[in-house]
């Protein structure tokens, strides 16, 4: 094992990123980073090999490789007091705008949705909340085959659950099943989810650090990414946001990640500054996408929708 080569990718990370690895016991740094290493093929502690990688892949290593780092567990409903705030009352106004506009359909976009639980939380508020008269999109994408294939699946670890029990309960119970498995230890219990709520979303591969983004986007999730960017992909990564979301369109983002530090305050205002969700800036001087733009767009968006429940139509 080479120390100076160690040193040098700590070095790379913390010029690009800002993340000290000096600030962390240094076994752990090295047992984390070999997670990363090895998953591309690379020998255990070929720290050179890997500062490669990174020189070349950039931006959508970056990410890997911080999910990789992360001691989070992802989960159903992080966050909860987001997702009540989104359920109870941000939710429901985007809904009764949408109606006002015939017909009516709903694009929800889930960004970086690494293995389904994100999205999956957002189809199982709307599936109790949806109208009869309204039409629902959830596109969710992300660049990790893997990640993609598992949340296809819809199976899960009880442990993904643990906050969607304490708040949200009677839709684990309603929409969840354990799976059987006579013989294995408490800890790993999994879960499959209906496919009712499964059918609700489409996964595809995109990578929104470089391709195209969706567009004619009501409301968009990224949340717990945009913390791992530089402050220049940030701002890059807020026009297109800004771009792909409709006039006045919802935007969505983790606890930790602050919007306003640089151009997001020209791109978007706080609707509820404690929960971090935010609205499209309404601008005079924006101007439309060309039709040919805006057609080409639309090939990015899935053709699936879900009808609303006339039952969730308010009298």
């Amino acid at each position: 094992m080479d120390t100076t080569d160690f040193d040098k990718l700590k070095k790379k990370i913390f010029e690009d990123r800002g993340f000290d690895f000096n600030q962390y016991g240094q076994e752990y740094v090295k047992r984390r980073l070999n997670v990363r290493i090895m998953a591309l093929g690379i020998a255990r502690d070929d720290w050179q090999g890997y500062l490669k990688v990174i020189e070349k892949e950039q931006e959508a290593e970056y990410l890997k490789l911080f999910d990789a780092f992360s001691v989070n567990v992802t989960e159903f409903f992080r966050d909860a007091t987001a997702w009540k705030a989104l359920r109870e009352k941000y939710l429901p106004m985007m809904i009764a705008e949408k109606l006002k506009v015939k017909p009516s359909h709903l694009r929800i976009w889930s960004a970086a949705c690494s293995s389904g639980e994100e999205p999956y939380s957002v189809a199982m508020l709307m599936k109790e909340i949806l109208p009869r008269g309204l039409t629902l999109s959830i596109t969710a994408t992300d660049i990790d085959d893997d990640a993609l294939n598992k949340a296809r699946q819809g199976i899960y670890k009880k442990e993904a659950l643990k906050n969607a029990e304490a708040g949200f309960g009677p839709l684990i119970q309603k929409y969840f099943r354990e799976l059987p498995a006579p013989q294995q230890p408490l800890d790993s219990q999994k879960y499959q989810l209906s496919d009712e709520i499964r059918n609700m979303v489409v996964f595809q591969k995109h990578n929104f650090l470089s391709e195209q983004p969706l567009a004619q986007i009501d409301i968009i999730f990224c949340r717990n990414v945009m913390i791992y960017l530089s402050p220049k992909v940030k701002e890059k990564l807020f026009e297109t946001f800004y771009k792909a979301l409709l006039p006045h369109g919802m935007f969505v983002v983790g606890k930790s990640e602050i919007i306003f530090l640089g151009k997001g305050k020209d791109y978007f205002y706080a609707l509820d500054s404690k929960e971090h969700i935010y609205r499209k800036e309404r601008r005079s001087s924006e101007e439309p996408l060309p039709d040919n733009e805006l057609e080409r767009r639309k090939h990015w968006w899935p053709a699936r929708a879900i009808e609303g429940d006339p039952k969730n139509n308010t009298k």
